[in-house]
């Protein structure tokens, strides 16, 4: 049984059967470093951020990118290999943690490009969906690649 199962079947058992919660305290007087270390290495996984760091986007299609996250609300980008090489920008965006690790990011181009990412920090992974204008129409594109910090 594991350390937690068992810290829930004391407190349970404790609950339900009106017993004073001694146990519990002396369960977690002999279990301190346990819980202490739990709790550090779940505060840990949550402090994953992108925010102020930069990375090599490898897409799958070819297309390397190097971004920068500068604060919550500014990114830089450059292409550094594929049709625009060369091609670089500042960007307002936004975005929203949907998991630990794992971040939504959003921005629109003052071209009319707007690109979503999905940064999987647990994976090193990306994926992003842009759209765009071409011959009048709007065009989507979909990447996945990898991350690699800079």
């Amino acid at each position: 049984m594991t350390f937690f199962k068992r810290f829930s079947l004391v407190i349970v058992t404790c609950f339900v059967l009106g017993a004073p919660i001694l146990p519990f305290q002396s369960f977690a007087a002999q279990n301190t470093e346990l819980l202490t270390q739990k709790v550090v290495i779940s505060q840990s996984s949550n402090q994953k951020t992108f925010i102020g760091k930069s990375y090599r986007i490898i897409f799958e299609d070819g297309y390397v990118f190097n971004a920068t996250y500068i604060d919550e609300s500014h990114l830089h980008w450059e292409e550094i290999e594929g049709p625009f090489k060369g091609l670089a920008g500042d960007e307002k965006m936004t975005y929203r943690q949907l998991a630990p690790g794992l971040f939504f990011v959003n921005w629109l181009e003052e071209t009319g490009v707007s690109v979503s990412q999905v940064l999987d920090l647990n994976k090193m992974i990306v994926h992003a969906f842009m759209t765009y204008e071409k011959n009048g129409k709007r065009q989507e594109l979909f990447h996945s690649g990898t991350l690699t910090p800079l």
